[in-house]
């Protein structure tokens, strides 16, 4: 078993109120601080709106050649891609 160990992660709850302007927002703001999201899809969001539909509209929003978004069981991770460097 492997474990990330992400040293700055803002975790972001999403409920019955869904994925908002204000939630995508925020997303963007911590991104764009160098910070790494987790998005968790709590239990009253899941069962009444399509899981793939919210990470897609996620996906959309933060859209950029520098971040990853992966969609992991009820979580999403936002994270910034790894930069190689050239030697």
């Amino acid at each position: 078993m492997i474990k990330v160990q992400l040293k700055e992660c803002v975790t972001i709850r999403v409920g019955k109120n869904g994925v908002t302007k204000t939630l995508l927002e925020e997303i963007r703001k911590n991104i764009e601080s160098k910070n790494n999201v987790k998005v968790k899809l709590l239990k009253n969001f899941v069962e009444v709106n399509d899981k793939k539909k919210a990470v897609e509209e996620i996906k959309q929003y933060v859209a950029s050649d520098r971040v990853n978004v992966k969609a992991i069981g009820n979580s999403v991770l936002v994270e910034h891609k790894k930069q190689r460097k050239n030697i």
